[in-house]
């Protein structure tokens, strides 16, 4: 990394060694040239200095006839899931959050599997589905901060009114196009207009037990029996074996497993999830702030990974060949979906997987929201950080750590200038003559009640003016295990 004039080259010996256990991090962001042999793990931390508080959440829930208590969970575990966002700097964030379905018909037809027309036409999603509830007044939730106040458009609880428009019924489409719905959603769409704000972050959630099968050609989902031979059986099983490729081939119509299946690159019927990536990033002039998570089947592209594919024949369906779960709880289970997993992969550390047989759904978008968090800047130090103080005769907790401002971190025009730990007053406060700007750490057990030390990284003047697209990058020693 390029260094201005002005950078601070002054580190304590902790501090230097923490820069050589920093630079094994393999972290983009920094250029690390001393090296110690006392190498250590470390938690990184990247927090914008003027933190994004605008976030545009777009829920994909699919609706066909297997996800109803999904459903019901995703509703039932919503409140966790703001109540962690409400931990981002400055309190719940500027929320727009829609709800859109993955049934964007079958190319037009009419056919069996709940499929006609144009199904909901990646259109955002706010008619009451729960009798006697009150939806927002447009076609979006928003809870907006302005002068000290809340901009609602709803009244009533948040959650209630999620849970009012986000109970969308198992009656969509068989055939999944999750990946054209959000394209329709989110690209151009003036039923739409309002949702997707220019300059905040947007996190795309998808929920569902079946991969997608969005189309290049419609003729994949036409149910005329001449075109048996040609496209196999009228059923799911289509999407599977013109979207798919694995280590043995493509996929076949008799019974065998598979491994390492992935989205075809040459598929005559199946657009290839890349084609949508692009659109979706075009959406940003920045695509990292972009966070795509997927509660999903397990593939061979997930982690875990559930690396082979069975498909077997069902003598009850006229012997059509099935693809079988990749995981199964009890009554709930999901199928391969490395189309929707190669989405995610897409946009890197900024993804998330949970597989949708994890019972409750609480865990899953209790780690979304984490990683949402993370994304917008999480002050507080999620590792079990290493609490030995570094300098005793400085008061408070220092950490050994080291903390630079970074402008345009992770391009060429990147700029670094080390922070040094302040000099402190008592345990929180740093001293009327420390040097500004510095670092000190200090205990918030409300913020950081979720995570083992408790502690988050404060930065002394909290007012202060910086170059734009400047961000601190900390790095910290945590204990070994």
């Amino acid at each position: 990394m390029g260094r201005g004039a002005d950078t601070n080259r002054t580190m304590t010996k902790a501090s230097a060694a923490l820069l050589a256990v920093a630079g094994l991090t393999g972290c983009p962001d920094r250029s690390i040239s001393e090296v110690v042999p006392d190498q250590k793990k470390v938690e990184s931390k990247d927090i914008p200095v003027n933190i994004n508080r605008d976030l545009d959440i777009l829920f994909l829930i699919d609706k066909s006839p297997t996800m109803g208590d999904e459903q019901a969970s995703l509703t039932a575990n919503f409140p966790r899931f703001m109540q962690i966002l409400s931990e981002v700097e400055g309190g719940l964030p500027n929320v727009h959050i829609g709800v859109i379905s993955q049934d964007i018909g079958a190319g037009g037809m009419t056919v069996g599997g709940n499929c006609t027309g144009a199904g909901d036409n990646g259109d955002l999603l706010a008619i009451p589905r729960v009798p006697g509830c009150t939806p927002p007044t447009g076609n979006f939730i928003s809870d907006i901060e302005s002068a000290g106040t809340r901009r609602k458009n709803y009244t009533g609880t948040l959650e209630d009114t999620f849970s009012c428009i986000a109970t969308l019924g198992p009656n969509g489409c068989g055939f999944e196009q999750h990946l054209g719905s959000l394209t329709k959603a989110l690209v151009g769409n003036p039923r739409n207009a309002g949702f997707l704000r220019p300059n905040a972050f947007l996190a795309i959630i998808i929920i569902s037990d079946e991969d997608d099968c969005t189309h290049s050609n419609a003729r994949i989902y036409d149910d005329d029996g001449a075109l048996v031979n040609e496209l196999g059986a009228f059923a799911d099983y289509r999407c599977f074996e013109w979207g798919w490729e694995c280590d043995e081939g493509l996929m076949g119509r008799g019974a065998r497993t598979y491994t390492n299946c992935r989205p075809r690159e040459d598929s005559p019927y199946l657009r290839h999830p890349d084609e949508l990536v692009q659109a979706i990033k075009d959406l940003k002039a920045d695509p990292k702030n972009i966070i795509v998570s997927a509660i999903i089947g397990p593939s061979a592209l997930t982690d875990p990974a559930v690396v082979t594919t069975t498909v077997a024949i069902n003598p009850m369906m006229n012997n059509v060949p099935v693809v079988q779960p990749s995981c199964t709880n009890g009554a709930q289970n999901a199928f391969p979906m490395p189309r929707i997993a190669h989405f995610a992969q897409q946009f890197p550390e900024r993804n998330t997987f949970h597989s949708l047989c994890g019972g409750d759904l609480g865990g899953a978008l209790t780690g979304i929201a984490e990683k949402i968090i993370d994304v917008v800047g999480n002050p507080c130090f999620e590792s079990d950080v290493d609490t030995t103080d570094n300098d005793p005769a400085n008061p408070g907790l220092q950490l050994t750590c080291t903390v630079s401002d970074v402008v345009a971190p992770g391009t060429e025009r990147a700029v670094e200038t080390i922070l040094p730990a302040c000099k402190m007053a008592d345990a929180t406060t740093p001293a009327a003559d420390a040097k500004q700007p510095c670092w000190y750490v200090k205990p918030d057990t409300v913020k950081c009640a979720r995570y083992p030390s408790k502690l988050t990284l404060a930065i002394h003047p909290e007012q202060r003016s910086t170059p734009p697209e400047t961000h601190v990058i900390a790095q910290c020693v945590v204990n070994a295990g």
